[in-house]
């Protein structure tokens, strides 16, 4: 309110007498104008539709999550859950499609970038609602699991946020790499290393 009536009061007065109409102090108004007319719509908007962002069809991490039989177009989730999310992923590496003791928070960390980062930084602890300070103080793989799979359901998740999709390996996969990520103060390169030992195994 008391933004509004800073604007109101440079109308008045520039209307008044326009000497006062200095650029050092319209532009700021101007740009507060532009910051109040455009941010709480699209903010509104980007909330009210979440957590699709095409047609209420497609998630924001760019899942296709219901049937539109108009367009011919079909829901992954059951593809997805039945063969595993880094399996069918086209921008997974070979090496990690197929989770090993060795490359399991790789692996994690594929599943968090790709299902996660539409809406949180995933990689660090600043940014966008960023997993370090969400899930502060759990450095245990099981801790960061047992919330998840109760809390990621498609029962029990957030409206304006996706569910988890993937086989029970892959939701493991993200809750050790969260943990492991946590436990290193939530600072980690955003680079997935694909451990040569996997990498072998698909040759």
């Amino acid at each position: 309110f008391a933004i509004l009536l800073v604007v109101l009061a440079h109308f008045v007065l520039t209307s008044i007498k326009p000497t006062l109409a200095r650029p050092y102090i319209a532009y700021p108004i101007y740009a507060l104008i532009f910051f109040m007319g455009v941010y709480p719509e699209e903010k509104i908007r980007e909330t009210i539709r979440k957590p699709y962002v095409a047609g209420e069809f497609v998630w924001v991490n760019q899942i296709i999550a219901r049937d539109v039989p108009a367009k011919g177009i079909h829901s992954e989730i059951n593809t997805i859950n039945e063969k595993g999310f880094l399996r069918v992923n086209a921008f997974v590496p070979e090496g990690l499609k197929t989770i090993t003791p060795e490359n399991k928070i790789m692996a994690g960390k594929a599943v968090a970038i790709l299902q996660c980062s539409g809406c949180h930084n995933v990689t660090g602890n600043t940014g966008l609602r960023p997993f370090a300070k969400k899930f502060e103080g759990m450095t245990s793989e099981e801790a960061v699991y047992g919330f998840l799979s109760n809390y990621l359901t498609p029962q029990n998740h957030p409206a304006y946020m996706p569910y988890f999709v993937g086989k029970d390996e892959e939701l493991r996969a993200l809750s050790a790499y969260i943990a492991d990520m946590v436990s290193k103060g939530g600072r980690v390169s955003a680079k997935i290393e694909v451990p040569k030992i996997s990498l072998e195994a698909h040759r």
